[in-house]
């Protein structure tokens, strides 16, 4: 399945949730999908962030570690990556899928085309970051030195993989907090104003450095 359709499959469970009538008020919390890539979602503006921070330290040959596209945080965060590359002229070595976890990642790393001259791997959370990062020790490859690295969420694991993980902070508690009161409105009835959530924050340590 493509990330197209996923996403409009995913839609339409959401659509389904939301008109069926189970007796009782249904509020499905998720990330909606950016379909304007780049656009003004705090994880796709995160993402951005990551590729210029990369970009100014002068990579240019970039392998993206994409979560499921059966998730829309994860065609989120490849739509922007996409959309980066683009606005900045940059050159994209592939796109691979993995499914959120250090496994996944370190399948990545392990297979990463590295006659392509990739320097920089974007993955889309943080636990994939660490499994590239292994799999890249293994293979003789030196973080940063030889590949930066970079991920997202800011899990508290990050600050102590070695090297500590260039990432970004989302406020992932102003969001379950905006869900929450989402739902009890749906319950009683009343309109509440959203809750604000913080943009992205990008989190410099040392699994990035400048492209030698």
């Amino acid at each position: 399945m493509s990330p197209a359709d996923a996403g409009s499959a995913s839609r339409s469970l959401v659509t389904a949730f939301e008109h069926v009538d189970l007796g009782l008020p249904v509020f499905v919390a998720g990330e909606p999908d950016d379909v304007a890539a780049g656009g003004t979602h705090p994880h796709s503006q995160g993402l951005s962030a990551l590729i210029d921070h990369l970009a100014g330290l002068g990579h240019a040959r970039f392998l993206h570690v994409a979560g499921p596209p059966t998730h829309s945080s994860a065609r989120n965060r490849r739509l922007a990556y996409e959309a980066s590359m683009r606005r900045l002229g940059l050159h994209p070595t592939g796109i691979v899928d993995g499914d959120w976890t250090a496994a996944s990642g370190y399948a990545a790393g392990r297979d990463l085309p590295v006659e392509t001259g990739v320097t920089a791997v974007v993955a889309a959370n943080d636990q994939m970051a660490l499994g590239v990062m292994r799999a890249l020790h293994e293979r003789g490859l030196r973080v940063p030195d030889d590949v930066s690295v970079t991920g997202m969420d800011d899990i508290p694991e990050s600050a102590y993989f070695w090297p500590p993980l260039t990432t970004v902070r989302l406020d992932f508690a102003s969001e379950g907090e905006d869900a929450l009161r989402q739902m009890l409105s749906r319950i009683d009835g009343i309109d509440r104003p959203p809750v604000p959530v913080q943009p992205a924050e990008l989190v410099l340590r040392a699994s990035t450095a400048p492209r030698t």
